[in-house]
């Protein structure tokens, strides 16, 4: 029984974990709004970095829907 609720416990644990690891990816892209707004990164890179930032952002959302699923 103990095991049990030990794996249940690391499996909400390890989706908590991935839920802050997408908020960071909506920090990141606030940082580059910022950046753009003060002349630290060109458009074309704040595009290119924003886009980035949002395929991590599915990537990490999608696994997460993934792993309910799995529950």
């Amino acid at each position: 029984m103990f095991k049990m609720a030990n794996e249940a416990a690391c499996f909400l644990h390890t989706i908590h974990l991935f839920h802050g690891a997408g908020r960071s990816v909506s920090e990141v892209q606030s940082q580059l709004y910022i950046a753009l707004d003060l002349c630290y990164v060109s458009q074309e890179e704040f595009d290119s970095l924003y886009k980035q930032a949002d395929g991590v952002g599915r990537l990490i959302f999608g696994f997460v829907r993934y792993l309910r699923k799995a529950d």
